[in-house]
């Protein structure tokens, strides 16, 4: 009945699911000597249930389906990841997350790793680093975990402690590359020169592409106080918008505005640059800054993605019927431009008064 649950789960016959799983809960596990799956009555078909809930947005019932498993069977570890996300999702802190979860027994640094995600998913980050080093204080070998923790750390700025977890990835592992890259992030324009040319030496060891090599050794070359030596091929760009995204989530202004020459220098057609800056301006709330890089790719003539660009800034700006003009010229422009048609649905439905009750 278990499995039968598990198929009209995936048919996404949901009524079905979740009555085939209420049923297996009422007729509870079959004795051993019947042969039947251990927890095919109790505890599977609870997580089961909770994993329809969570896709459904009801994170409530998925906590209660979840916290029975817990309470009735805390070695089942498996439902450690999917209660934490069911918890946090329910406006549980994260401190509270944690210490509910350490009512299971031990948990194996594999679990830790599992949970450390789900708090990473949801915006924990300092419980997630958390996680991730008591994982490794179980496992110090796993490479796994010790590079997702070095990623962790490079994304809230914390730029020598990404580094270091980094540097302790062998070369020859299969995730050397990554590690060789998160390292350099972390170096470049901060560390010594030596300490700089031994993490580049480490990347080309490692694996890393020669072309995103060429963009950590421009970088290298400007952070030193030389120009951009030459022009990096298109086919960088990619990385380039990684590093500069990584320098502004870690609000390290400066090292952003170093590495924008290389950009500038680059390849990648002049339009694309500017709509690269325009999207990462946005996404960080610069929002004067992304209508400078729009209006910079409306040269010499307007079209519609420059214009919903320019859309976008005016509707998080608050400013409704600027929004709304740009985001009707886009459409005049290009009749299929469904963001910008969205968008004006969305501002005009702003702009409509609510009727006195």
């Amino acid at each position: 009945m278990l499995a039968q649950g598990r198929i009209a789960q995936a048919l996404s016959d949901t009524e079905t699911a979740v009555s085939l799983y209420h049923r297996c809960t009422e007729m509870g596990d079959a004795p051993s000597k019947f042969g039947g799956m251990v927890g095919g009555g109790t505890f599977l078909p609870r997580l089961a249930e909770a994993e329809l809930h969570l896709e459904r947005g009801d994170a409530t019932s998925a906590r209660a389906a979840l916290q029975w498993c817990v309470e009735h069977h805390p070695e089942f570890l498996a439902v450690a990841a999917p209660y934490a996300t069911a918890m946090l999702r329910d406006g549980v802190a994260p401190t509270e997350v944690l210490a509910e979860l350490e009512r299971l027994d031990s948990l194996p640094p594999i679990v830790r790793m599992t949970v450390a995600a789900a708090l990473r998913r949801a915006g924990a980050t300092a419980a997630a680093i958390e996680q991730y080093r008591r994982a490794l204080a179980g496992a110090a070998n796993n490479v796994h975990a010790r590079t997702e923790l070095a990623e962790l750390l490079l994304s809230c700025g914390e730029w020598d402690a990404a580094a270091e977890q980094a540097d302790l990835v062998p070369v020859d592992d299969p995730y050397a590359a990554l590690a060789a890259r998160i390292a350099l992030c972390g170096l470049i324009g901060r560390a010594a020169p030596d300490a700089v040319a031994a993490g580049l030496q480490r990347a080309r060891h490692a694996g890393v592409p020669a072309v995103e090599c060429s963009v950590f050794e421009t970088w290298a070359a400007i952070a030193a106080g030389g120009e951009v030596p030459g022009e990096l091929s298109a086919a960088g760009a990619p990385l380039l918008s990684v590093l500069l995204e990584t320098l502004l989530r870690g609000r390290d202004a400066e090292r952003f505005e170093a590495l924008l020459p290389a950009l500038e220098g680059s390849r990648l057609e002049p339009r694309e640059r500017h709509e690269m800056l325009a999207e990462l301006y946005l996404s960080h709330g610069l929002l004067a800054r992304a209508a400078q890089e729009w209006m910079a790719a409306a040269e010499p003539q307007p079209d519609a993605r420059s214009l919903f660009g320019l859309a976008r800034v005016a509707e998080r700006h608050g400013m409704a019927d600027d929004a709304a003009n740009l985001a009707t010229g886009a459409l005049e422009l290009d009749p299929q431009c469904a963001p910008a048609a969205q968008l004006l649905d969305r501002v005009n439905t702003a702009r409509i008064p609510v009727a006195a009750a």
